[in-house]
């Protein structure tokens, strides 16, 4: 009769310290992975510099109670035409007349990709009317800021971000 002897499995230290070390090792590998596909697909932040951000709050609160107290009003209408949009602008002041010769400023914003937002060229169409082209955009949800100015340069006299829907006519 053989009798075959087993050796019985003996969990060493070396073994311990192997599957340590490749636990630690498949983690830092996925995370490193995630981290990279997050980065690359979307940054995740609207500022740069959180903290200079943090130190103008006081002056945009103090902007936008001087753009009350203004009381201007804005609005905008988009017309699709091809692949590219007009959007009708006018701003009127508190009597609801309109507001001429400003410098008004259009930036469609991409929620998602900062590489699609556009800065839209603005042209006074008449007193208070003013219009913004762009040949080629998305469909979708976009940010539409605002800004008018006395001139080119100055501060901000009127600011606003609205979320507009961009879809074809049916």
């Amino acid at each position: 009769m053989d009798r075959t002897s087993s050796v019985p499995f003996v969990l060493t230290g070396r073994h311990v310290l192997a599957l340590f070390v490749g636990f630690f090792v498949i983690v830092g590998t996925v995370n490193g992975v995630m981290l990279r596909a997050a980065m690359t697909t979307m940054p995740g932040s609207e500022a740069r510099n959180g903290y200079a951000l943090s130190q103008r709050f006081n002056a945009e609160l103090a902007a936008a109670a001087e753009q009350e107290a203004r009381g201007w009003q804005a609005s905008a209408a988009t017309e699709r035409f091809g692949d590219g949009l007009a959007i009708t602008i006018t701003v009127r002041d508190r009597d609801g007349l309109p507001l001429a010769a400003l410098a008004v400023e259009a930036v469609a914003t991409h929620p998602t990709d900062r590489n699609l937002d556009q800065r839209l060229q603005v042209v006074e169409a008449a007193p208070g009317r003013y219009v913004a082209r762009t040949e080629r955009i998305a469909d979708g949800a976009w940010t539409l800021v605002l800004q008018a100015r006395d001139s080119e340069g100055a501060p901000a006299l009127y600011t606003s971000r609205n979320r507009i829907q961009i879809g074809r006519a049916s």
